[in-house]
């Protein structure tokens, strides 16, 4: 069904960290949500946590998203909105559904352990003591405690009942305001018409509504209220949910190992889903439909993605592979390398970091990974060398080497002398024929590594 309304959708990352792939995927499903309905993207940088929000994170996360090719509408800041959280702060507390209290941290604890052990739900008790000088108040949302009910644009009808809720603190004691709160007040003043996100976010939704309608009646001309979506949380193979805290995949890693950005763009829209999702950005945005994504949680299959990332490496021209390599890292592997080198070995990378041995080896700064590989038996390395051809070396010349040593040693078999000067001279077992990347090699540190 087509959005009543502009649509405008947001991501909205704590820079307290590296973005990971369980991140990218909820800053695609927002990105491709609003392109494909002509909407808005923006990114909001949740930096409410001035201890451990950093600015290199701020400046990581935008690197990444531009790196995925996820361009957004506008940006800004939590830390720069503190004028609009201070007067809906006054609007609750005025319409009495923010209340102080007192408890420190370590009582907290104690109470929901004693509520456990009687087998209760550890929930908030509105005792509302008196204020105690040696703890700063901490202010609570006073939720109405009946089931709210909302049409989740993923996981279709929900009912959560409020009444098994704690009533969320939304001011810390050191007056820090909580994201509960401020996320409805940006949601609210920025006119998001969609929260695409993890189904961790369940029950902050519930919250949330009730936010939305306590604070609804602060605006001028009303509120039009956002529709949810909640999608399955990603997973590794070992049925782990990715995340900051467990060490999920980063972006930034993938970048460097050479994942290129469409791989993972493919392989997140493709989880849950019956069909394959590819084509450029811009394709994929013209056929995104949450409703067909199911609500099992996905998982990502690494060794799936090399595959796919292998597959779309063989398409690349030499230009772009130059683009991809710079975005990569401020030293970028396969800067170096020449048009003739990269249609050579391109069939044979699943990862463009795998470019730069392939560079070492042509250019001679590479030595072997195996120095103490056996010789061949009965094989004398100066007479392996005088029966190399001499340069210039074209496609030829492999085969004609490998003749001569079979004729000068004939109880050896072709394969062998193949698979034993392969590894000596690109320290692979596997790799590009040869023939074609013989000739790229540098004489001088054929003979080196052969003496070796």
């Amino acid at each position: 069904m087509h959005p009543s309304r502009p649509v405008r959708t947001r991501f909205a990352p704590s820079p307290t960290g590296l973005l990971h792939v369980g991140n990218a995927m909820a800053a695609l499903f927002n990105w491709l949500f609003a392109r494909h309905y002509k909407g808005e993207f923006f990114l909001r940088i949740d930096d409410t946590d001035t201890q451990r929000s950093k600015e290199h994170y701020v400046q990581a996360i935008e690197t990444d998203l531009s790196w995925l090719g996820l361009d957004w509408d506008g940006q800004f800041r939590q830390s720069q909105r503190t004028v609009a959280y201070a007067q809906a702060i006054d609007f609750l507390k005025q319409q009495g559904r923010l209340y102080p209290c007192y408890e420190s941290a370590e009582y907290l604890d104690e109470q929901r352990q004693k509520q456990l052990a009687l087998g209760l739900p550890p929930i908030y008790k509105r005792t509302k003591p008196e204020p105690k000088t040696e703890h700063p108040a901490h202010w609570r949302f006073e939720l109405d405690r009946i089931p709210i009910a909302w049409s989740d644009l993923l996981q279709g009808e929900k009912t959560v009942d409020a009444s098994h809720l704690s009533d969320p603190i939304v001011i810390r004691a050191d007056g820090a305001i909580s994201y509960l709160l401020s996320s409805v007040i940006d949601d609210m003043d920025y006119g998001m018409t969609h929260l695409i996100r993890g189904s961790d976010h369940v029950t902050n939704t519930v919250v949330q509504i009730q936010l939305f309608h306590a604070l609804a009646p602060s605006k001028q001309g009303g509120v039009l209220f956002p529709q949810w979506a909640h999608f399955p949380l990603l997973g590794n193979m070992d049925g782990e949910k990715i995340s900051k805290r467990n060490g999920g995949l980063t972006l930034q890693a993938l970048r460097a190992q050479g994942i290129l950005p469409l791989t993972l763009c493919h392989e997140l829209a493709s989880l849950g889903l019956s069909h394959r999702i590819d084509g450029s950005l811009q394709d994929m945005a013209k056929t995104f439909r949450l409703d067909e994504y199911g609500r099992n949680s996905p998982k990502l299959d690494f060794s799936q993605l090399l595959s796919h990332n292998q597959s779309l490496i063989q398409s690349l021209s030499y230009e772009d592979m130059l683009k991809s390599v710079y975005a990569m890292t401020s030293k970028p592997h396969g800067a170096s390398c020449s048009h003739e080198l990269w249609e050579v070995v391109r069939p044979n990378l699943s990862c463009l970091s795998e470019l730069s041995h392939w560079i070492e080896v042509c250019l001679g700064s590479f030595s072997p990974l195996d120095p103490f590989l056996p010789p061949l038996e009965g094989v004398s390395i100066p007479k392996l060398l005088a029966l190399c051809p001499k340069d210039p070396w074209d496609e030829t010349t492999w085969d004609q080497w490998i003749q001569c040593i079979l004729q000068t040693y004939p109880t050896l078999k072709k394969g062998t002398v193949n698979g034993w000067l392969r590894k000596k001279l690109t320290g692979k077992e596997r790799g590009p024929k040869m023939g074609v990347l013989f000739p790229l090699l540098l004489p001088k540190k054929v003979h080196e590594r052969l003496s070796l």
